[in-house]
């Protein structure tokens, strides 16, 4: 017996319709899915091209310091940062460094000064710019024992992104939009920190010096930042001033046929203090040399001729240097002949130290040969030497 057809054609109707909504269903979640692979795609991009945006920002600096007394001005020298710029987009100015600037001033990168496109982060926001006021244009002393002031906390605001000798020489932001209260439609609010930079757990990124936070996005706060230290530019410097100074110690043997005698250890916190001592085999580099003086090849870089940065920022009271007396006028006492580098004899030698690690901070005048270089063999002022380590930041040179 058959099912009334009133009946098959209710069923199939009936089935018609769970199909048609099953497939509506699937459309829908397709839909979702899509869109949301789509918003995905599109944070992954914004946030590749603020990283691509920040790291550029931070080689740009970096090429900038290393290079500075290339820049024209009398009182540039390896490690100036350009201050920030304070000008609104789309005004005359806009992309060149401020002419000065306070310790921890605040603006735009001035992406002009530095060579570069404008670079804006993946909201389409110009990148922001803080500077340490150690490292200012005619500031202060910037050498191997300069460091950073600035400090960035993490996440909760309570732990440090800039330990003790990590300080922040300079800091980029990526602003990304307006969060909260910030208004950014008129040339007052443009220039307006606050307007951009956020707050989070009792930091601020707005505030001139700091300290400043790098934490989670949130609907209150959605800066970006690229944290630069002296570690990541000073041993660049350190080679520049290393292959000057050999050169020079090299053409004065020639002329010589003798190195000069080291300035004490403990001195050198000037020029006129900073004198070779022949009673000495180990010391800093003299900055008024014996038995004879600096002078044509191999004379000091002084402010009128060859870097005259070298002598302005004391470069020469950060290098360790020491000689054999087999290379010496005279035989200092409690001296070796020659020197030894990991069962290797060599005549005399210098160390760069890089920058200070951890809690040192070094003043003058010291005799504090630890406060400069790391491995123990180095520091016991006899005439034994390694090649630094892998935990050490220094670097040796040799000479003949």
């Amino acid at each position: 017996m058959h099912p009334p057809a009133h009946c098959i054609n209710g069923t199939a109707q009936r089935g018609a319709a769970l199909i048609v909504m099953l497939v509506i269903m699937v459309i829908g979640f397709t839909a979702l899915l899509v869109n949301s692979f789509s918003f995905a795609d599109l944070n992954n991009q914004r946030q590749t091209k603020t990283a691509m945006a920040l790291a550029q920002a931070k080689e740009a600096l970096i090429s900038y310091a290393v290079s500075s007394e290339n820049t024209g001005s009398a009182s540039a020298r390896p490690g100036n940062f350009p201050c920030p710029d304070t000008d609104a987009p789309g005004t005359t100015g806009y992309g060149d460094e401020n002419a000065s600037c306070a310790a921890g001033a605040i603006g735009r990168l001035p992406w002009r000064t530095l060579g570069q496109p404008e670079l804006v982060d993946g909201e389409g926001e110009p990148l922001w710019y803080a500077i340490s006021g150690n490292f200012r244009k005619s500031v202060s002393i910037i050498n191997s024992d300069t460091l950073g002031t600035l400090l960035v906390y993490d996440r909760d605001g309570s732990a440090l992104l800039t330990s003790s000798g990590s300080e922040a020489v300079a800091i980029v932001f990526a602003p990304s939009g307006a969060v909260g209260n910030q208004q950014r439609n008129t040339t007052a609010n443009k220039t307006t920190t606050s307007n951009y930079l956020d707050s989070a757990n009792g930091r601020n990124n707005a505030t001139i010096n700091g300290p400043f936070i790098a934490t989670d996005k949130s609907d209150s706060f959605n800066d970006r930042l690229m944290i630069i230290r002296t570690r990541d530019f000073i041993p660049i410097i350190e080679k520049r001033v290393a292959k000057e100074f050999k050169t020079i110690l090299e053409n004065y043997r020639a002329a010589n046929g003798v190195y000069p005698y080291p300035a004490p250890l403990s001195t050198c916190s000037s020029n006129a203090s900073c004198v070779s001592n022949n009673a000495i085999c180990r010391g800093r580099l003299p900055y008024a040399a014996a038995p004879v003086d600096w002078g044509g090849s191999y004379a000091l870089p002084t402010t009128t001729s060859g870097s005259p940065w070298f002598v302005a920022n004391r470069w020469y009271r950060v290098i360790y240097y020491s000689a054999g007396t087999s290379r010496l006028a005279t035989a200092p006492p409690g001296c070796s002949a020659t020197l030894n580098v990991s069962g290797n004899s060599t005549g005399a030698l210098f160390f760069m130290p890089g920058t200070p690690l951890g809690s040192v901070a070094r003043t003058y005048t010291n005799n504090n040969l630890s406060w400069y270089l790391e491995d123990t063999e180095n520091q016991n002022t006899d005439d034994s030497y390694v090649t630094p380590t892998p935990f050490s930041n220094d670097h040796i040179y040799i000479l003949p």
